[in-house]
């Protein structure tokens, strides 16, 4: 993945407003992708600055996006719209995590057949696992 696409990633998803939770992929030097994200506090899913652990499970879905987005061999990323199709062997160590608080997500491709990719994510919270799980995504490729 360029420098640049790592700059751009985020701002490549559709998500806006309170809506995105990636803010910014960083280098990981492995296979996976990582991003650091944030569930905003003036999220509708934030209640007294505590957000529910199954929301975590978007933050992994948009950094899997922006993965889907950096394999694409075109040379454009642009957004698409895409569907978790499938989730399975999900696990919450927290009922809820702090609004406005850093979290890492890390998602790896298992498996493709486009337009479905296969995923296995976690999110971390201080260095502590919070969420893991795996997904399958739908990305129509025909949507502009």
């Amino acid at each position: 993945m360029t420098s640049s696409f790592q700059a751009e990633g985020a701002s490549l998803l559709p998500h806006r407003g309170s809506a995105r939770f990636v803010c910014e992929v960083v280098p990981s030097g492995g296979d996976a992708l990582v991003c650091v994200g944030r569930i905003p506090g003036e999220s509708p899913f934030s209640h007294d600055g505590v957000v529910p652990g199954f929301v975590l499970m978007e933050l992994a879905a948009q950094a899997a996006a922006i993965d889907i987005m950096a394999r694409k061999r075109d040379g454009r990323p642009r957004p698409r719209i895409g569907y978790i199709a499938r989730a399975h062997g999900l696990s919450w160590t927290a009922r809820g995590v702090p609004a406005d608080t850093p979290l890492m997500a890390s998602v790896l491709l298992e498996g493709s057949m486009p337009p479905l990719y296969i995923y296995r994510a976690a999110v971390t919270l201080d260095g502590v696992e919070v969420f893991c799980g795996g997904f399958s995504i739908y990305v129509d490729e025909e949507a502009d």
